[in-house]
């Protein structure tokens, strides 16, 4: 996985896309040590459909943005 990324960024030389790639890297990884840590909640469900509503709502309102603009 690391070399993988070293092998991108060596490739890419882009500062923008080396920090996206960073971005979505690290948020995987925080999203997967949520995930572990909420299996040992005991209000996992309540929990996990409050961030998809939340997220669908995000989702929804970016959608609506980009049907206005054009």
């Amino acid at each position: 996985m690391l070399t993988l990324l070293v092998f991108s960024v060596i490739r890419v030389r882009k500062w923008k896309c080396v920090k996206e790639t960073l971005a979505i890297v690290s948020f995987v990884y925080l999203l997967n040590f949520i995930k572990g840590y909420l299996k040992m909640n005991t209000n996992v469900h309540h929990v996990q459909e409050n961030f998809f509503i939340s997220l669908q709502d995000c989702i929804n309102k970016e959608e609506k943005t980009k049907k206005n603009m054009h």
